[in-house]
């Protein structure tokens, strides 16, 4: 390992332990502020639990202030690294960190909440019955927290704030769901209602599986498909279909991974636009490197654009904790919006959305960073390795950041091409049997070589991931291997390049 290589990741260190002192910082301010609250609100709960909760605070408030001393004394330690032992003792002490903030971040939600009430009340005669909400609850305002609750008020004017570009003040909303498949329902069951009886639905061929599933259940017969690609093509199928409502991933989770030119789509479709219609991007897997709104002018007569994110991806800064989405809209779409996601029932729970990290625009662009060099990095060592040796039942990388994509013309001069990339065989062994073997082999090499690696679902995480995608999938869905890359310093990237290299070379 050279030199330079161990600068590199010390910076990544550096990086990482100033994040998470962020995040210590914010778990231990909920903390300390409602140990505050508790005590200075004899009525927030009965006395003999009121004591309980401040007993059950204390030993979370101490941790988490000797968690950020900890952080703040690992990070002074960054700038010093020379040699690998201490580089790797230092990243042993960010996974220390990390495991206990996941753990603080859903204690300190629960303790939160543990004198609240679902259905809090706005008055009383002797005890009131509203927890922490004491005085802010009033007569079908905030009294039923499935349809509403000021937890979810205050993370989503966060979230606009932080992450979401618009023209000069814009009026923007933002509605909390209780998963991005939810974000989903939620928006298209509000535009069901909204069609004429006539009205067809274009959506990508490619979109999420399950996302296709809910569309299929929804609209029936009038939903269409086209492939995602370029402008010119979608165009010419959106001409030939007129579609009331149109539902595109931003970046396909699927085989070839596709990712539709929507810097040229959004202003072809403004300007052939001659009737109403919604634009649904399903924007989970770019995250605020695409701000789609920028692209709509602010008085746009014809298209009502409406985004979702699934929370557990990127905003969850790789703690994955609780299941979460997000829908993102000019307010005069929020009113419609807010009452599908009521009558759906599809608002996150309080003690969930207490449990996701506070939004940071500048933490969220390093976090964003770091992935996006990491999956590029591992998909051109891969690449590489595969054409180096032809005699492999891999075909190739599916990765837009890579020449070999159909979606690099507008794809190479994005800074951000996803954090994950596919793994596809060749004709005859592009088969779940086939991929098992290579999954199991690449667990195999790394555990040689003691490289940290997970077998599981998502993306956005700190861990590199390998899964088998879309394995129980119906509806046309073919499975592939998707490598969902994490944070890792470059160091221990250098590692997983070399397990993966291996692993093709043996096959």
């Amino acid at each position: 390992m050279t030199d330079g290589s161990i600068s590199q990741s010390g910076q990544d260190l550096a990086e990482d332990f100033k994040r998470l002192h962020f995040h210590a910082h914010d778990v231990l301010d909920r903390l300390v502020s409602f140990h505050q609250w508790l005590k200075n609100q004899s009525k927030a709960a009965p006395s003999g639990t009121r004591e309980l909760m401040l007993k059950t605070l204390r030993e979370p408030l101490e941790r988490t202030k000797k968690l950020e001393i900890e952080v703040s004394r690992a990070l002074k330690q960054c700038p010093d690294i020379t040699h690998v032992e201490k580089l790797q003792e230092l990243i042993a002490d960010k996974k220390n960190a990390i495991a206990e903030l996941r753990a603080l971040f859903m204690i300190s939600a629960g303790i939160r909440t543990a004198s609240d009430w679902q259905s809090p009340s706005f008055d009383h005669t002797l005890e009131p019955q509203a927890g922490r909400h004491m005085g802010k609850i009033g007569n079908a305002e905030y009294d039923y927290t499935r349809d509403l609750h000021i937890d979810a008020a205050g993370y989503e004017t966060r979230f606009i704030k932080e992450y979401v570009d618009t023209h000069f003040m814009e009026p923007m909303g933002a509605l909390i769901t209780v998963s991005g498949m939810a974000a989903l329902s939620t928006v298209a069951t509000y535009i069901r209602g909204k069609l004429n009886d006539q009205g067809t639905v274009l959506a990508g061929q490619n979109s999420y599986f399950q996302n296709k599933l809910a569309l299929k259940q929804l609209f029936g017969e009038r939903m269409r498909w086209m492939q995602e690609g370029s402008a010119n093509d979608m165009m010419e199928i959106v001409r030939r279909e007129k579609p009331q409502a149109i539902f595109l991933d931003t970046l396909c989770n699927s085989k070839t991974m596709p990712v539709p030119d929507l810097k040229a789509f959004l202003p072809a479709l403004i300007e052939h636009a001659t009737h109403p219609l919604f634009l649904v991007l399903d924007n989970s897997t770019r995250g605020m490197t695409y701000q789609p709104f920028l692209q709509l002018p602010m008085i746009s007569k014809n298209i009502k654009l409406i985004v979702i994110e699934s929370l557990n991806k990127f905003h969850e800064y790789g703690f994955d904790r609780v299941t979460g989405g997000i829908i993102i809209a000019r307010v005069s779409l929020i009113g419609g919006l807010w009452g599908s996601r009521m009558h759906l029932g599809t608002i996150l729970p309080d003690v969930s959305t207490l449990a996701l990290p506070s939004p940071s625009r500048k933490f969220m662009e390093q976090r964003l960073a770091r992935l996006g060099r990491n999956t590029r990095l591992l998909a051109e060592a891969i690449d590489a390795s595969l054409h180096e040796h032809k005699n492999t039942p891999m075909a190739g990388v599916n990765f837009s950041g890579l020449p070999t994509s159909p979606m690099y013309a507008w794809m190479k001069n994005e800074p951000f091409c996803g954090a994950y990339f596919g793994l596809a065989g060749k004709p005859g062994f592009d088969t779940v049997f086939m991929y098992q073997s290579v999954i199991a082999s690449i667990f195999s090499e790394a555990k040689k070589r003691r490289v940290d690696l997970i077998g599981s679902a998502t993306f956005g995480t700190d861990a590199t991931r390998v899964y088998l995608a879309a394995r129980l999938a119906v509806g046309g869905a073919e499975p592939f291997i998707r490598v969902s890359v994490g944070t890792e310093t470059m160091w221990e990237l250098e590692q997983l390049k070399q397990v993966f290299i291996k692993v093709m070379e043996n096959f």
